[in-house]
């Protein structure tokens, strides 16, 4: 089980769960602008995708769990 989490900070931080039951951040993706909100979806092929609306007024696709730019964004 994973925990994503968006800042102001310009992050996206990964968060699993350690064997002791806490949560540890295992990844952190920098953003160019602040992560305002985050959501999970599949595309086609049932792969996981993350969505996220910037502060920049932009959402951005990633793959994951490797954060590949999908190569589509809106702005808005």
């Amino acid at each position: 089980m994973r925990l994503y989490s968006g800042s102001m900070d310009h992050t996206i931080r990964v968060r699993a769960a350690t064997e002791t039951g806490s949560l540890a951040v295992t990844y952190t993706h920098n953003e160019d602008h602040g992560a305002l909100a985050l959501a999970g979806i599949q595309d086609a092929q049932l792969k996981p995708i993350l969505l996220c609306s910037t502060n920049g007024n932009a959402v951005h696709l990633y793959e994951l769990p490797s954060f590949a730019d999908r190569d589509w964004s809106l702005y808005i």
